[in-house]
This record gives C-alpha cells, sequence and structure tokens, in this order.
C-alpha cells in the first residue's frame, strides 16, 4: 500500500478517535451540568441535614410523588416523577450515584395499583416532549456502554420513556414483550371511579369504567428490572422500602390474567416472595389507611396535602420502628 495512502488511513482513524473521544467528554460534562442543575434544590435541600443522618430517597410514579413529604420524613428527597418505571428508577439511580450527586442509604419504590394494573393510554408518551424530558434525564443514554446500549434498550423495550409502557418503540418489539396483559379493574359497585386529573367533587360522582383499550401492568421485562433494582441496591449497602400507596377505594379484577392471581394482595405477594429472603427489603401496605377519607385523598389514587403529611409520617415511625433509619 502506498505510504501516503497509508498515512491518509492513519490520519482518518485519529481522527475518527478524536473525535469519539471528545464526544465522550461532552457527554460527561454535559451529563454533570444537567444533573446538578435539576437536582440543586435536592442536593441543598439535602446538605442541610447532619451528615450522619440515613438519607431517604423516593423513586416513583406520581402516587409516591404526592404521597411522600419530604417534610416529614428527615433527611429525604422525593425523585418521583409521574409514570416513572422501575426501569426509570434504576437508570436514574445508577446515573445520580455514578456522578456523585446523590448517595441514598434507603430507597421507597411503590408497590401502586395505578403502576400495576390501570388501564391508561399511552398517546402523551409519544409527544416531543416526553421523548426530550427523558433525554434531560438521561443525556448519557446515547453512548451508554455500561448494561445496555440504547440500541438495545430499544430492542428489548426497555428504553426508559416515562410510565412502564413504551408506545414509540412498541413496533420493534417482539409480541411476548409488548403484549398486552389481561388485567381490567374498575371501581366497586355503588362507589364513584374518579379520573386521576379531576378533584374528588360532586360533579364527578359517576360510576366510570377504566378504559380498557390498552392495558399496562409490569410485565415481564419490568418485573426483571424490580429485581434488578433491589440486587443492585443490595450491592451498594441500600436499604430497598416498598410501600403500597393510599387509594380511594378498594379495587377489584373482572378478568383473567396471565399469572392467575384474583386479588391485589395476592399479586403483591406474587412479586414479593422472591424478594423474602432479602435482608435489605422491606415492605408497609398504607393502601386502605384512610378508609376513603376523602379529606386524605385529591383524587382516586393521589393524596392530597393532608394526605401526604399523615402518610410520611406513618412511614418514618415505621422505619424508625423497625430500625430502618
Amino acid at each position: 500500500m502506498d505510504f501516503r495512502v497509508r498515512k491518509r488511513l492513519l490520519e482518518f482513524f485519529l481522527f475518527v478517535i478524536f473525535n469519539f473521544a471528545l464526544v465522550l467528554l461532552i457527554n460527561h460534562l454535559l451529563t454533570l451540568y444537567v444533573l446538578n442543575a435539576a437536582y440543586s434544590d435536592t442536593i441543598n435541600y439535602v446538605g442541610s441535614y447532619p451528615a450522619g443522618d440515613k438519607l431517604i430517597v423516593a423513586f416513583g410514579d406520581s402516587t409516591i410523588q404526592h404521597s411522600m413529604n419530604p417534610a416529614y420524613l428527615g433527611k429525604s428527597a422525593n425523585l418521583a416523577t409521574l409514570g416513572g418505571s422501575y426501569v426509570q428508577t434504576y437508570y436514574k439511580l445508577k446515573t445520580l450515584r455514578k456522578y456523585g450527586i446523590i448517595e441514598p442509604d434507603v430507597v421507597i419504590l411503590p408497590l401502586t395499583v395505578v403502576r400495576l394494573m390501570l388501564n391508561y393510554s399511552s398517546e402523551e408518551e409519544t409527544t416531543p416532549w416526553y421523548v426530550w424530558d427523558t433525554f434531560i434525564d438521561y443525556p448519557d443514554l446515547l453512548l451508554n456502554t455500561g448494561d445496555y446500549t440504547l440500541a438495545y434498550k430499544i430492542l428489548e423495550g426497555t428504553f426508559p420513556l416515562r410510565g412502564e409502557g413504551n408506545a414509540i418503540m412498541s413496533s420493534f418489539l417482539d409480541f411476548d414483550t409488548r403484549r398486552v396483559n389481561s388485567f381490567r379493574v374498575t371501581a366497586n359497585d355503588g362507589l364513584p371511579y374518579f379520573p386521576t386529573h379531576s378533584r374528588l367533587s360532586s360533579s364527578n360522582k359517576v360510576k366510570r369504567y377504566v378504559s380498557s383499550h390498552r392495558s399496562q401492568l409490569i410485565d415481564g421485562v419490568h418485573l426483571k428490572y424490580l429485581y434488578v433494582l433491589v440486587d443492585y441496591c443490595g450491592q451498594n449497602n441500600i436499604t430497598v422500602v416498598f410501600i403500597t400507596p393510599p387509594t380511594y377505594v378498594e379495587y377489584y379484577f373482572n378478568a383473567d390474567n396471565e399469572y392467575g392471581v384474583t386479588s391485589l394482595d395476592e399479586y403483591y405477594a406474587y412479586i414479593l416472595e422472591p424478594l423474602s429472603d432479602k435482608e435489605n427489603v422491606h415492605y408497609y401496605d398504607f393502601s386502605n389507611i384512610f378508609s376513603n377519607n376523602k379529606e386524605y385523598m385529591w383524587d382516586l389514587i393521589h393524596t392530597s396535602d393532608m394526605g401526604s403529611k399523615a402518610t410520611s409520617e406513618l412511614l418514618y415511625d415505621n422505619l424508625k420502628r423497625d430500625g430502618v433509619i
């Protein structure tokens, strides 16, 4: 091969390597900037507590976002987001720890009706804002050389858009991964179903059935990530606290389901059974603590400020009692 050709090839490869390294550096700096900017208030709030106190961090969906109030949990932070999933939590926790943003001692996760059973439309998840928010939360996704590359996440169906579902990428997934599960839930006979975006008011007191055109629950992929998340926490001396946040009414099943369970308690037991030997796992059921008292609930599945205060104080007392904190 001609010397000049070899020289040009060498220059080309050096150019590619240099630019790739530059992109990695920019990505790293961008990640640090975005994370510090996004969590600066949390960092400052947590930093106001004594260094020896255990740090409690709540992750998950809007039920946790509403029900966990850091003002009543001691040294704590609520990083739950609308539709937050176990997949999203796993990568968020790893990213925050990787860059030294926050180091939790206790992680709160939901076992919730909405996360497990409610049927919902994923149309919002396909909007540019949801996609943009995802990349703001995870600026290193495109160059993730850790557990999974972005391409593999897409193909496996675990690209962490908000919510357990992945509406954008569903057409790329095999049937088993994106199978629509057959859970259906309604309000009890004689009790109203309140849309989650509406307040409890007399005008809403009409029994409604949850739309059944799209059903979502923890499928095999996301259930896997629940256990991966627990293992990750165990490897890093982080205690995992599962809670079932308060709900306004009791749900029931009115269709068959792939797990063959007939009640929420049975389903929760199914999920938690593989974790029974994990010393770093605790579980508290707060689903019925308010006995359908409207003052404590903002809507069917989200607590009001009063309910958030009561739930947070109860959890804090339980964690103290059981020696978790």
